[in-house]
């Protein structure tokens, strides 16, 4: 399964659910557990020790369930689950229950095809057999109806093709995106409250069936975060680590190969309030991409790495939402908009003062003598409009300006006068 399905336990049941996604090699698969109406458990891995294959490249999966007089136990392909579902089993189920198992397949690919030969089944393997029966039903097709691709020339220029938050009535989204490997919930402003519970949730965003935008004119994915920081730090450097799937055209769904690695980010935080915003962003049109994209944009998914999941309140954050925009610099103003709004102000650099230029001070030559003023003497400063403001002293802007250069020089006694700038 690519996704979790209904979430009616009443109609749907409340047992124990595993969402199995692997690369088309089988040689890494992951299994994220949920329980009751899909509450995330966690997730396991499956070596490729334990994903045996036979000569038409078809997959063997088994499915245990035990009981062994005090608790449950359930794996695949001996891949047990997290113990969070071992507790979820024993504290719902009679010591002597009864269940179903059903399968849900699903081929990312618009048109692909997929099946499944349930091979034995028994209470053991031993003397597990191999159903019969001449029992059939002919397949039933669900089509979804998709807009049509829009004109690019109908977005107003410098605004997102495609807007998604954790508001169907008033974003792109088609459902409310849901975290995996960790819960979420819908803040009061419609970002989506991510509490990870693996070092590695992810999110993912589809477009409405009613919001049709082709790639080739909205290249620019964007996502944008507060609170998201892996630093372990008090300030957030901006040091985070992301991953996207893209999925355009005949795409529907996340594989291996519509997954870019390591996302674009901003240089630093936006601090505001106290809380940290970040934004993440690819340009898809980039001739370094690596794969290509075209057709409607479908979805995307954002992985993000790093969390701490140790330290309490470290491995919550919120996602605030995710756009798809024409180019970057769009992206990037419409981004600093949305914090100024909230009351980001951006820092401004100090006003410096210029040293003013040193005119050289001609060295005497060998015949000409400069005598020193005698000890009444007085030297008069210059007159007034031959003055230069010499600029007020402090910090890195502080110089000695050419007035008081002239007054030196004149006090000198042979020789040249040469100054060096303040140091900080």
């Amino acid at each position: 399964m690519f996704k979790a399905g209904k979430t009616d336990t009443e109609k749907w049941g409340y047992g124990v659910q595993e969402l199995i996604r692997s690369n088309a090699q089988y040689t890494n698969w992951r299994c994220e557990w949920k329980t009751g109406g899909f509450d995330a458990k966690g997730a396991t891995q499956i070596s490729a020790d334990n994903t045996p294959v036979n000569e038409d490249g078809c997959l063997y999966l088994t499915f245990k369930v035990t009981w062994n007089g005090s608790s449950y136990a359930v794996s695949i392909n001996n891949s047990a689950a997290p113990q969070a579902v071992v507790d979820y089993m024993n504290e719902t189920y009679a010591k002597d229950s009864e269940a179903y198992i059903g399968f849900n397949l699903q081929n990312g690919t618009k048109g692909g095809k997929c099946g499944i030969t349930v091979l034995k089944f028994g209470t053991n393997e031993n003397d597990a057999i191999t159903p019969m029966g001449d029992d059939s039903r002919e397949p039933e097709n669900f089509y979804l109806t998709i807009a049509d691709i829009a004109d690019a020339n109908t977005v107003e220029a410098g605004k997102p093709a495609i807007y998604m938050n954790g508001n169907r009535a008033q974003s792109d989204v088609k459902q409310v995106p849901e975290a995996a490997n960790g819960t979420s919930t819908i803040n009061d402003d419609y970002s989506i409250h991510v509490v990870a519970s693996t070092s590695t949730p992810y999110l993912g965003f589809g477009v409405a069936n009613d919001v049709s935008y082709a790639i080739e004119d909205f290249p620019v994915a964007m996502v944008v975060t507060r609170d998201f920081c892996t630093c372990g730090e008090d300030e957030c450097f901006a040091l985070e680590s992301t991953n996207m799937y893209m999925m355009t055209g005949e795409i529907t769904a996340a594989a291996n190969d519509c997954k870019v690695n390591e996302l674009n980010m901003c240089d630093s935080a936006y601090v505001v309030d106290g809380h940290s915003y970040l934004f993440f962003f690819y340009d898809f049109s980039d001739a370094d991409a690596p794969f290509e994209t075209t057709g409607r944009i479908n979805s995307f998914r954002i992985d993000f790495a790093g969390v701490d999941v140790s330290t309490a309140g470290a491995n919550a954050f919120d996602v605030c939402f995710g756009a798809m925009f024409r180019s970057v610099d769009e992206a990037v103003a419409y981004a600093e908009a949305y914090f100024t709004e909230l009351g980001w102000v951006e820092e401004t650099e100090p006003a410096t003062t210029e040293e003013p230029t040193e005119e050289p001070t001609e060295e005497p030559t060998e015949e000409a003598t400069t005598e020193a003023p005698k000890a009444d003497a007085t030297t008069e400063a210059p007159a007034a409009d031959n003055e230069t403001d010499a600029p007020a002293e402090g910090g890195c802007g502080s110089v000695v300006g050419f007035g008081a250069i002239a007054i030196v020089a004149v006090a000198a006694v042979a020789g040249m006068v040469s100054f060096k700038k303040k140091e900080d």
